[in-house]
């Protein structure tokens, strides 16, 4: 089993988060603990190409049409990238991560010009 934060909500309010028991896949780790630091909800902001960027908590919706639920922003601790934490919100809610300069680029596939993912609540 591994753990699930609530999102940032204890942050806001000065305490740990709250943690809570998900099954993962073999080969991930488990978090031990998280911080009420951790879990900061200013968004992160990176540069990419078209200049800065910002990703903060909330529901966006892929190019493709799928929504998905980002928790917030984190570092990779060997290299400093930073990384999107989210879940998809359709078939097995996996939790995922994606290198924000990816998550905010601008994608031209069939037909389509546009940001890869859109904030929609």
């Amino acid at each position: 089993m591994g753990v699930r934060c609530d999102g940032g909500r204890a942050a806001r309010r000065g305490g740990r988060a709250a943690l809570t028991s998900v099954p993962l896949s073999a080969g991930f780790a488990r978090v031990a603990d998280v911080t009420a630091n951790d879990l900061d909800d200013e968004p992160i902001t990176g540069a990419v190409s078209a200049g800065p960027v910002s990703v903060s908590p909330g529901i966006y919706e892929h190019f493709r049409g799928q929504r998905y639920e980002v928790y917030g922003v984190g570092t990779h601790t060997e290299t400093g990238e930073a990384l999107v934490f989210y879940r998809t919100l359709y078939d097995d809610y996996s939790f995922w991560v994606r290198p924000v300069a990816m998550f905010v680029e601008h994608v031209d596939r069939s037909g389509y010009s546009g940001p890869r993912f859109r904030r929609v609540a």
